[in-house]
Parts: C-alpha cells; structure tokens; sequence
C-alpha cells in the first residue's frame, strides 16, 4: 500500500469573502475612490443633459437627435431605458415636466450623487465610508456576484413600469 500525501495549500483570507483560492488578491476601489465614482457617474447625465439639450416649451428638445429606441419602433411598447434622456434634460434644467417621462434613472443618477457624497464626506471626516447598510448589502453580494442581479432587476422592472406608465408622453416625443 502506498502513503497519499495531501496537498496544503495556505487560506488567502480576503476582508469581506473569508477563505478564498490561493493567488494574487483582486484589485478593488478604496472607499473614496468608490465614493468619487459613485458622485460623477450620478452627475454625469445631468451635466450632458444640460450642456448638450436645451428643452423647448413644446417639451421637446433641441440638441443632438434622439431618435426612439429600437424595441419601440419595433413594438410600441417603451423600454426601461425609453425616456430617459428627455427626463435628465428637463431635470437638469429644472423643468419639472422630467417627471412625465422616464424619472426613475433621475432617482437612481441622485441615489448615486447622495452616496458618493456621503462616502466622501465620511472618508474625509476618518469615519468608514460605508455604513451599516451599505456594507451589509455589499457582503451580500460580495460573495456570489449573481446576487448582484437582484437590486439590478428591481430597478430595471421599476423603470420599465414608469416607462410604461407615461408611454403616451414618451411616445409623442
């Protein structure tokens, strides 16, 4: 009979997985850079909305040319993303009218803004950058990243029934 020898190989333990495959440790953002992140991805579509379109009374807009989306030309039917651009505009120029389009993504771009914020003010004053909440959603996560689907999916059907809902608007656009 012959001895087997088992093979050891030394736990590499990551902060918020736990054991993990021996190797090199992933790169990730810091809290401030994820904060950084979090603040321009939010305010970038209402900067573009505001620098590129400007809203006519008619409630359409001048600028470069937004033509409808393909699945609705096809179908009729809005896509979560139909509206979208004509909501950022309107809000970025503070006409209240973004809220007869797509407004959800405008939620989801001030969600970002007010987060980014927050990590890089709690960064700044040496708190952690991520709260109770944050960081007990993204150890959820964290570990299977098809759990990232989840919140993904309920702000994608959420847009998608706001888009239904002012189809009528977005459709005369």
């Amino acid at each position: 009979m012959t001895a087997q020898r088992a093979i050891v190989r030394p736990a590499v333990m990551h902060s918020h997985t736990g054991p993990a495959a021996a190797g090199p440790p992933r790169q990730q953002l810091t809290p401030s850079a994820s904060g950084l992140f979090a603040l321009l991805a939010g305010a970038l579509p209402f900067l573009l909305g505001r620098v590129l379109w400007n809203p006519t009374p008619g409630g359409d807009v001048r600028g470069p040319s937004l033509s409808q989306h393909l699945f609705m030309r096809a179908t009729g039917i809005p896509e979560p993303f139909c509206g979208a651009t004509r909501a950022f505009v309107l809000a970025a120029h503070g006409d209240s009218r973004f809220l007869d389009y797509n407004p959800a993504w405008v939620f989801v771009a001030l969600t970002l803004v007010g987060w980014g914020l927050l990590a890089l003010v709690r960064c700044i004053s040496g708190r952690p950058a991520l709260d109770r909440w944050s960081t007990g959603l993204y150890r959820w996560i964290a570990p299977r990243s098809a759990r990232a689907l989840v919140p993904l999916s309920a702000v994608l059907l959420t847009a998608w029934a706001v888009a239904l809902l002012n189809a009528a608007t977005i459709r005369a656009t």
